[in-house]
């Protein structure tokens, strides 16, 4: 007998309140590394915030750090390949890239490229 897999709908995401509260704070005009002094949270944590609100448009990756294309290229490449984009884990994507792009870096590349993906 065949059972019937039902699809479930994709997750809308949205963001929590600390994340809109940091999302805010650096489009004041405040740097990830301030935001991290003026809410007394690690400065992952502020990317990782940071990392949500680009993958829900409210921010863009070059408003959160600079990295030139040639890099955002093969982060892109090595993440296809590896399925980071649905699997979400950064460790074998670090080490392919061979821990030359910290992991920061890379949850706001990956937040970027499933925003392009989602569009």
């Amino acid at each position: 007998m065949l059972e019937v897999v039902e699809e479930k709908p994709e997750e809308i995401k949205t963001l929590s309140a600390t994340e809109s509260k940091t999302v805010d704070l650096l489009l004041s005009g405040l740097t990830p590394a301030q935001i991290s002094e003026q809410r007394k949270i690690a400065l992952n944590t502020v990317l990782s915030h940071l990392g949500s609100g680009i993958e829900v448009s409210k921010i863009t990756l070059n408003q959160v750090i600079t990295l030139d294309q040639a890099t955002i290229d093969k982060i892109s490449e090595a993440a296809h390949k590896l399925n980071s984009l649905k699997e979400n884990k950064l460790k074998p994507l670090y080490e392919v890239l061979n821990e030359e792009v910290d992991y920061a870096t890379l949850r706001c590349v990956l937040a970027h490229l499933k925003h392009q993906q989602s569009n």
